[in-house]
This record gives C-alpha cells, structure tokens and sequence, in this order.
C-alpha cells in the first residue's frame, strides 16, 4: 500500500513541505577559509554523517551584521544536502545547539519548519525516510557523478502530518528506538573486539 492510499488516522493530514516550513535557502558565497575564526560555516562534508560535525567545517575570515542576519542558523534549522552523489543526496542534519554561532553556507539547503505545524526533529525523521525510500532520488537530476533536487520539486514532498501532541510522541518513541539501537551496536563493538582478542591469544597459545 502506497503513502497515498494509507488511510490516516483521527487528526491527520496529507500536505506537503512548502505549506509546513516557513523558509528554504541557499547558503552564503562568501570566501571559505580553513583558517579558524569565530564565524564557522558548513559545507556539504559537514553532513555527511547526517549530524553536524564541526570538525568539517569552514571559516569566514570577516562576518558582516548583514550575513549574520541574513546566514546564522537558528536552533532546530536542517540542513538538507540537495546537491551531491547519489549516495548523499537528501542526507539532513539537525542544527540543536544554542551556544555556538553557525553560518549557513553553500551547497546544502537551510530548511526552517514551522513549529506551530510541525516539529523540526518530526519533520528531519521524515526526511530520512523519503531519503531511504528512494522517493528523493527519484526526483533528483541525474548528472555524471552528481545529482540535484531544486526546491520547486523539493517543496512538493508529502508529509503525513499528525497533530503536534501525536508528533510528540512519534519523535519520543523514534529516539528511544534509536537509542536502543545505538546501545545494541556498541555492545556488538565490544562483543567483537573481546572475540578478536580471544582469537590472538589462541594463536598465540597454539605457536
């Protein structure tokens, strides 16, 4: 059964993202150097684990008040990778932190929801999803070693929406999933690690 045939339950809506955001944007032009200041700025490798990791990040070496009003991320901003190989593209990153200045700059898209309609983290899970499913592959352009996604087809995306006390849920229940997960995973490192070192001490107890 396809999204679109699903009967949804009490509360829900089909829309789409242009009517639950209020902002998509490209990044600023501004010269990038590696060259640390107080003015970080992202690029397409700042996502590429679908978080954002300042240690792939750019500087500016000057930030004038108009960039920084015009650039600087806002707690809750994703950052959505709408240029890239096809095995990057629609990776998203949440921005969560509230102590640190981060300029929005080229190559990835800064998509700002509208929290009275959704939940930036709701709204993120969703776009790993479409990005898992194939959906934006499949209204990518598909050039040699790079596809694309502009924001006309991108700002058509569905979203299933649930009321925000149903999103609430919905986002608590996916994080405790997820961190089950990530604990599962570190003990299978462990559990690997230990049977690594139990092989060598057999090697070495057999020469």
């Amino acid at each position: 059964m396809s999204q679109q045939e699903l009967e949804l339950p009490k509360g829900w809506v089909k829309t789409k993202l242009d009517d639950v955001v209020i902002r998509i944007s490209n990044g600023t032009s501004e010269k990038q150097t590696k060259e640390k200041t107080k003015f970080p700025v992202t690029r397409i490798e700042t996502i590429s684990d679908t978080e954002i990791n300042f240690n792939r990040v750019r500087y500016l070496k000057n930030c004038s008040k108009k960039i920084l009003d015009k650039y600087k991320m806002e707690y809750g901003d994703i950052l959505f990778s709408n240029i890239n190989s096809d095995s990057h593209l629609g990776k998203t990153a949440i921005f969560h932190l509230t102590d640190i200045e981060l300029i929005h700059g080229m190559n990835l898209l800064l998509i700002r929801s509208n929290r009275e309609i959704i939940l930036p983290k709701l709204l993120n899970f969703i776009f790993n999803y479409h990005r898992t499913s194939g959906f934006f592959y499949s209204i990518a352009q598909h050039a040699v070693n790079q596809s694309s996604i502009n924001q006309t087809r991108l700002k058509k995306t569905p979203i299933l929406l649930p009321p925000l006390n149903e999103q609430k849920r919905i986002v608590s229940k996916i994080e405790e999933l997820f961190s089950k997960i990530d604990s599962t995973k570190q003990s299978l490192e462990h559990t690997k690690l230990q049977l690594e070192q139990y092989k060598k001490s057999l090697l070495t107890s057999a020469f």
